[in-house]
């Protein structure tokens, strides 16, 4: 049996990349009629939004250093010349 590839992880019928169900319904937008949004509760949706924004801190920390890195090496070749 093969499922039909899925890529909104909020649905209850997701796995893997998958649509669990056999058969489904696509309206004239492309979106699925049966989907079933998860609905976590706010104690979740909090830690959840937390945790995301300490990785794209993570991630703006880093391309700044890597920036200055670049920054500092650029003004080293300079002063070489």
């Amino acid at each position: 049996m093969q499922y039909m590839d899925c890529e909104n992880k909020w649905c209850i019928y997701y796995e893997e990349g998958h649509c669990t169900l056999i058969g489904i319904s696509v309206n004239s937008y492309g979106m699925c009629d049966d989907c079933i949004m998860v609905d976590p509760d706010e104690t979740e949706m909090k830690m959840r939004r937390r945790r995301q924004v300490d990785v794209l801190d993570q991630r703006d920390e880093y391309l700044e250093y890597r920036i200055a890195r670049r920054q500092q090496a650029g003004c080293a070749e300079e002063d070489d010349e």
